[in-house]
């Protein structure tokens, strides 16, 4: 199978990387298409083998219809058959999908869910790929339901990496920040949770901003210290003794590696609801509150990850490449690409079917 991988950072690229590292394991050959949507990321991960890339990186427009033409072009005289995007939320993919589709024949676009914090109405609106795959069955529901029969809830291939992953206590808070608290709030709040739990902060940058908490080492608020960014990321979570951060994939990951956690407040919490404790205020009172809860309930966490992605089976890996199989099979039987027909009822795709709503209309009322 040739498949075209239409990326826009390592982050991104990095949730679905062990179903790519598979596929490529069993044969797969692959050419990237890097188009990153930040000037920190100008340069393509060495992953993938390098097709094609967008003349400059951190543009915020479109870049001229001429590249994606040229890109699709590459496409189809390449052979692939198939195109994964690691995003369908941003123009790279919407300028792509927008030229593919005006032509016959063409391999299959699938997109993935790249985070837990998405522009669900902008998304149902401009569904830009042939099949997107989601994280779990509630994100279904995000979309309208014409759209329902193009969106398979697959989990979150990189967490499937935790399964073996060390666990330790390295004597140390973990802060994986967000653009959301900005550092000038979340500082004098971690300085004062790093005093009353007794133990130092350390904080992550997030990898769009590496330097807005400011150089590594120790910070000018007592008991913080900044993270090297060249830190792999599992490595900071998993020796962490504590987990604090807000609408992001991080806290799964914590808690898969069995670290208790504290959700701090921010304008992604839609995507948590269920979580067991989310911090009302950023007070040293509300996160020690919120870690000693988790600590007590911690059963009710890991159902949340098991409810939000299937995280706990770790399978993802699996499912995600089940579906990009059956994708590829199906469209090699017909005109159009996309999924089998009534594929909620292929035993194939059986364990993905499972919580979806069409299953569960297909076994109401035989739909």
């Amino acid at each position: 199978m040739k498949i075209a991988v239409l990326a826009i950072s390592r982050r991104c690229l990095g949730n679905i990387l062990p179903a790519l590292e598979k596929l490529g394991g069993s044969g797969a050959e692959f050419s990237l298409i890097w188009s990153p949507t930040s000037a920190l990321e100008d340069e393509p991960p060495s992953a993938l083998p390098l097709g094609l890339r967008t003349q400059s990186a951190g543009i915020k427009v479109p870049p001229d219809d001429e590249f994606w033409k040229l890109a699709v072009d590459f496409i189809i005289s390449w052979g692939a058959d198939i195109v994964l995007s690691d995003d369908m939320t941003t123009w790279p993919i919407r300028h792509l999908y927008a030229e593919i589709e005006k032509r016959s024949p063409r391999p299959p676009v699938v997109s993935f869910q790249h985070g837990m914090f998405q522009k669900w109405d902008e998304m149902s609106a401009n569904f830009a790929s042939d099949v997107f795959l989601a994280f779990g069955p509630r994100n279904v529901l995000q979309f309208e339901p014409k759209l329902w029969p193009r969106v398979l809830p697959v989990g979150l291939p990189k967490l499937d990496r935790l399964k073996c992953e060390e666990r330790s206590q390295g004597g140390y808070i973990g802060f994986i920040a967000q653009p959301f608290p900005s550092p000038e709030l979340a500082l004098p709040l971690l300085s004062k949770v790093a005093a009353g739990m007794r133990l130092p902060v350390k904080v992550r940058p997030h990898p769009a901003a590496p330097a807005s908490y400011g150089p590594p080492g120790e910070s000018s608020w007592p008991g913080v210290e900044i993270s090297d960014p060249a830190l792999p990321h599992i490595e900071f979570v998993k020796h962490a003794n504590v987990c604090i951060s807000t609408h992001s994939t991080a806290i799964l990951e914590a808690i898969l590696l069995d670290k208790p956690v504290a959700l701090l407040p921010s304008f992604g919490l839609t995507e948590f609801g269920g979580f067991p404790f989310i911090c009302r205020d950023f007070t040293v009172e509300s996160c020690i509150k919120a870690v000693n809860h988790s600590r007590r309930y911690f059963d009710r966490y890991k159902a949340f990850v098991d409810q939000v992605c299937a995280g706990g089976r770790f399978d993802a890996t699996e499912r995600t490449i089940r579906t990009i199989e059956a994708v590829k099979a199906a469209s090699d039987r017909r005109s159009s690409p996309g999924l089998p027909d009534r594929w909620w009822s292929d035993p194939l795709l059986d364990t993905i079917a499972e919580g979806h709503p069409l299953r569960t209309l297909s076994r109401l009322y035989g739909a």
